[in-house]
């Protein structure tokens, strides 16, 4: 009896010794105001569902992956810092973002360092909210949240700048300021691209006696330039609580996208740790990029563009790119494809062969004038209602890429203008049909022919996206002779926003 007694005591001993242990070592690292990351083999890191993870071979992390469109990913240290008083924060860490689609393409939405109340950021989105906030809590004071943004793709919904920028957000992914993401080296600015696969480093520093958040971005390669490349003067100790989790969050929207961290530093009161950026971890090697389409033997520059149109590499205009074929079901609430290149009819679930024409007319306009039409071209516009307006005012060659230097057949040009506009129609039965497009391009249909076909009344579809699901934010549909059409409404008198149409409305444009 007495020797089992000794033997409970001896082990209600050892209970008590390893609990005093873990309290010792949950209040030493509670107290500890530094991360230091070159890899993270060994981390002590929280990642939320299964995209964020860190591979243990190489020690590389990364918040989302190529499985899939619409991914976000958060990784969090697993305990808080205490941001009591005077404080001040430095960080520093590499990162790099790598689309599917290739590095001159579009990519996923882009990803964020974070200070937030809680481990994780519930009820964000995988869209453009960056994994950050959602449509109900975005600009909630009561979020506590305060990120520096590396935003790939431009949102017509939150950004001043029109297109990938770094930005200073406080609750809100409304920047209190962003600008194009570059660094200043020798007095002069150079810009960068952000999903361009390369690594580059980041430093955000917050002064708590002059209540100033800096901004520094550059190339691995090159060290800390002296001028930020960003400032704002706030106090934050008006936001954070006394207790706050640092972390990093991604999203990926309809692109799937790596978002990779190599190595993290992070010192409360005082200069973050330089990391040893020879030991960080290296990227997976990309897969090389395909030949560029070459120029088909004794064929004219028409006869090319139908060439570079049916190349596999654009075939079906991004959506084979951008689409999970490997999934088990085909979602119908979401649309598919890269922004601008959808026609406006996909938004309500009615695809046709007139859906890949609009597509097509897309391409066309791009080809002509070197601009992408999911971002704005000139005057606030964006492509298509640029060349149309263009087109209206008789000075359609005003859009002809400059990189060109003139050096191209005026009527073929214009020919490929007009038709791109011609299969931008937002209506689809306005559209030509695919054999008609070739024949257009071929020269067996006269340009008398064209001309006529863009007599109709009814404009191209003005595209402004940056939504998460709906490429008809802020389109417009042209007038047309309304005659007994029950929804004459629709097309008389001034251009009506498709907003404020109603589904019956809209629906009764594309079946009509």
């Amino acid at each position: 009896m007495g020797r089992s007694l000794t033997k409970m005591g001896i082990i209600f001993s050892d209970i008590v010794i390893f609990l005093f242990l873990l309290l010792i070592q949950n209040f030493a690292d509670s107290q500890r105001n530094d991360i230091y990351y070159n890899g993270f083999k060994d981390h002590f890191l929280k990642f939320d569902g299964d995209i964020a993870q860190v591979d243990p071979d190489t020690g590389l992390m990364r918040l989302t992956d190529l499985r899939s469109n619409y991914q976000q990913g958060h990784a969090f240290y697993s305990l808080p810092f205490s941001f009591k008083g005077n404080f001040s924060f430095s960080t520093t860490f590499v990162f790099a973002v790598a689309s599917k689609i290739g590095p001159d393409e579009l990519s996923g939405q882009g990803m964020a360092f974070v200070i937030a109340p809680q481990r994780g950021l519930p009820g964000s989105l995988a869209n453009e909210f960056l994994g950050l906030f959602s449509g109900t809590n975005n600009g909630k004071s009561e979020n506590r949240v305060f990120a520096v943004e590396l935003d790939c793709v431009y949102s017509v919904l939150f950004d001043t700048v029109k297109g990938p920028h770094v930005g200073i957000d406080i609750n809100s992914l409304n920047s209190f300021n962003s600008t194009d993401p570059g660094y200043f080296t020798d007095g002069k600015y150079k810009h960068l691209n952000l999903s361009s696969g390369e690594p580059m480093q980041v430093w955000v520093d917050y002064d708590g006696i002059e209540k100033k958040i800096q901004v520094t971005l550059a190339p691995i390669d090159v060290s800390k330039p002296n001028v930020p490349l960003l400032s704002w003067s706030q106090d934050l100790s008006t936001i954070f609580l006394d207790s706050m989790y640092v972390g990093f969050s991604a999203s990926t929207q309809t692109v799937p996208t790596y978002h990779y961290i190599l190595g993290w530093s992070f010192q409360i009161n005082d200069t973050a740790k330089a990391l040893n950026l020879s030991s960080l971890p290296e990227l997976p090697q990309s897969p090389p990029p395909p030949p560029p389409p070459t120029k088909p033997p004794n064929s004219n520059s028409k006869m090319l563009i139908i060439a570079l149109a049916m190349n596999a590499r654009l075939g079906d205009f991004g959506l084979a790119k951008l689409y999970d074929h490997g999934a088990d079901s085909a979602p119908t609430s979401r649309v598919v494809g890269t922004m601008g290149y959808i026609a406006p009819e996909m938004h309500y679930g009615m695809p046709s062969t007139q859906t890949d024409v609009y597509a097509f007319g897309a391409f066309l306009l791009e080809f002509a004038c070197g601009r992408r039409p999911n971002l704005v071209a000139e005057r606030g516009l964006h492509l298509v209602d640029w060349v149309s307006s263009s087109m209206k005012e008789n000075i359609l060659l005003s859009t002809v890429d400059k990189k060109l230097g003139g050096e191209y057949a005026e009527e073929e040009i214009l020919l490929v203008l007009r038709l791109g506009l011609l299969c931008c129609r937002f209506d689809p039965t306005a559209r030509p049909t695919i054999q008609k497009i070739v024949q257009f391009l071929s020269g067996d249909a006269s340009e008398v022919d064209l001309r006529s076909l863009h007599t109709r009344d009814e404009a191209p579809v003005r595209y402004v996206g940056g939504g998460s699901t709906s490429p008809l934010s802020g389109t417009h549909v042209g007038s047309t002779s309304s005659g007994n059409d029950p929804t004459a409404s629709r097309h008389s008198g001034s251009p009506t926003s498709v907003n404020q149409a109603s589904p019956s409305v809209m629906r009764n444009a594309f079946t009509r």
